[in-house]
């Protein structure tokens, strides 16, 4: 006999796995391996480009995410120090839920049920990042009275 607990891990698992399809949907997969892609592609950008959008310029840009708080900061043309910083949670993110999505194909890993508790975490992290990322971000267009997200886009953000 199966007890209850057991039972409804079941069934909240075939929910999951309903509303996922990760094994059964290549699109799932291919998404990801995509996101990776283009994180992979705008940090080797970032390592070879020498503006406010260069790694070095964001890194030193998060280095004063401390002291951004409590003391006036002049706007800055490319990230702020805590926008630096999600930049790089949300790359780090993106590219960890990539890797534990890939480790579920290999032999190793094949089956591995903290794995796709571990992938399921950092997705669901990434979500919240993001969701954070993005009220922050209008947020702050309304606060300076800049298209935020126009100057992500196109890269270029009135002083």
């Amino acid at each position: 006999m199966v007890d209850e607990a057991t039972l409804r891990e079941k069934q909240d698992q075939e929910l999951i796995e309903l509303l996922n399809e990760a094994g059964a949907n290549p699109w799932h997969r291919y998404l990801g391996y995509l996101a990776g892609a283009l994180v992979v592609v705008r940090l080797v950008w970032g390592v070879g480009d020498r503006g406010h959008t260069s790694l070095v310029a964001m890194a030193a840009s998060a280095r004063r995410a401390r002291g951004y708080f409590s003391q006036a900061e002049p706007r800055a043309i490319g990230h702020t120090p805590p926008g630096a910083l999600m930049a790089f949670a949300l790359w780090t993110l993106v590219l960890l839920v990539a890797l534990t999505g890939w480790m579920h194909e290999l032999d190793a890993f094949w089956g591995a049920e903290w794995l796709q508790r571990v992938h399921e975490g950092l997705a669901y992290a990434l979500a919240a990042f993001a969701v954070v990322h993005i009220v922050a971000a209008l947020a702050m267009s309304y606060a300076q009275r800049v298209n935020l997200i126009k100057s992500m886009i196109t890269g270029n953000k009135p002083a």
